[in-house]
């Protein structure tokens, strides 16, 4: 079962994301309480922490091939492997992957509560939004970036910014 996390990751394409990420596993056979526990983490009994190294960011939609193919032009990376229910970009620092959730709905913008989006790097903002929109994104009313950055949604609702590099 996929586990929301109400995490916003400014992600900036391309991107080196050195991440060691603190990970305690169950004993072989025993499943966790939860899958994500707080406070302090625990020591391994060699006493040193597991690590992990982040493999990709993945969005849940609706049209996973549609959204990959929206991403591969914005960004200049390649779609790799895939199927009806699964796509994956490939060429940057991490992979960026979209995964089919029957009867999703996009996240609202703006909305409360918190969804990972990703910032993009470009050397015309203006001209980035317009190229961007041409792809298929929208560009919201609500922009708090003051200038700073565009707030703009994918096809399907993610919501994205473009910033100057």
């Amino acid at each position: 079962m996929p586990v929301t996390l109400p995490v916003t990751l400014p992600v900036t394409l391309p991107v080196t994301l050195p991440v060691t990420l603190p990970v305690t596993l169950p004993s072989p056979g025993r499943r966790p309480a939860r899958m994500f526990k707080t406070g302090r983490p625990r020591r391994s009994q060699a006493g040193r922490m597991t690590t992990t190294t982040l493999a990709s960011v993945v969005f849940d939609c609706a049209d996973p091939a549609a959204l990959a193919a929206f991403y591969a032009k914005a960004t200049g990376w390649r779609v790799g492997s895939g199927d009806a229910d699964f796509a994956v970009l490939e060429g940057g620092p991490v992979s960026v992957a979209f995964q089919r959730v029957e009867g999703y709905r996009g996240p609202g913008w703006p909305d409360d509560a918190k969804h990972a989006h990703l910032d993009l790097k470009v050397a015309d903002v203006e001209t980035a939004t317009k190229d961007l929109a041409a792809l298929g994104a929208t560009v919201p009313e609500f922009q708090p970036g003051g200038g700073d950055w565009t707030v703009l949604l994918d096809p399907e609702g993610h919501p994205f910014c473009v910033m100057s590099s």
